[in-house]
């Protein structure tokens, strides 16, 4: 059965549309949306970015069992579509990922554009799984944050290979004959230094907080009966975050390669 979805103040769209394919999602381009049920708001701007008549056409659309990117792409006013996101569900041929198609994509913020690369990256590492998208559209705003971004990737990696070169001194330095206690100790306080550090980069570059969060919680959680079993599965978990941070940074890569193949191609080469 479709259903037509707005989704205001703090609904997250992509975690609360109905899950099934051809599912229609309106949301709004405000920057304030989403929120938290703590933020106070006054005007709720998000409330009034959906238009009625889109919904209108969107619901006629539905009901006539027409194809909808067709024919909405036909009747799509800019004057409505302006202030909203449209989002049609669909399924992936080639895995059970269910996905929003975008009927009229406009250059994104960055979260909007993380997202994806999040979900692929997810995908990838933990269920082996491969996702084909198209590129994003970049605003200037947006390629410039990704090459920012892309700093805070590198050292983020770079904090993971220092993780997994302490996690295994502290593996062979238990292993030796005769351990040392304090070289035990120092490296352990090195592989929390690195976790801080990490912290410190989330705070710096915020859509990093993904990787961040979730390896931060698999340290903190980390399985094993001595220090040799604690270690090791420290060591997988920061060969983890490397690979997610590689995935991450190629995915990056490849879209602004695109961006730039793309300007190029709308800025041809004058004649001198």
């Amino acid at each position: 059965m479709q259903t037509l979805t707005l989704a205001l103040g703090s609904v997250r769209p992509w975690e609360t549309t109905p899950y099934g394919v051809n599912n229609v999602v309106l949301s709004p381009r405000t920057k304030c949306f989403p929120c938290f049920p703590q933020d106070k708001c006054d005007q709720y701007i998000c409330h009034s970015d959906i238009p009625y008549q889109l919904v209108t056409d969107f619901a006629q659309t539905m009901l006539s069992g027409e194809n909808l990117v067709t024919q909405l792409k036909k009747k799509i006013n800019p004057f409505l579509t302006g202030s909203c996101h449209m989002h049609i569900s669909h399924q992936h041929s080639k895995s059970l990922l269910l996905d929003f198609l975008e009927v009229d994509e406009k250059p994104g913020r960055l979260a909007d554009i993380m997202r994806p690369f999040y979900r692929m990256t997810w995908a990838l590492l933990i269920g082996e799984m491969e996702e084909n998208r198209t590129f994003p559209t970049l605003s200037r705003d947006a390629h410039a944050s990704l090459l920012k971004l892309m700093e805070g990737i590198n050292y983020l990696y770079e904090l993971a290979e220092f993780g997994k070169k302490y996690s295994l001194t502290i593996v062979e330095e238990v292993a030796k004959q005769s351990p040392s206690l304090s070289k035990i100790k120092a490296t352990s306080q090195k592989v929390d230094e690195i976790d801080r550090l990490a912290e410190l980069v989330k705070g710096s570059h915020p859509a990093l907080a993904p990787i961040v969060d979730f390896y931060g919680l698999m340290r903190a959680n980390l399985s094993g009966g001595n220090i040799v079993e604690i270690a090791q599965h420290s060591f997988f978990v920061y060969q983890d975050t490397a690979l997610a941070c590689s995935v991450l940074n190629e995915l990056i890569e490849k879209t602004v390669a695109e961006h730039k193949i793309s300007q190029n191609r709308a800025t041809p080469t004058q004649n001198r």
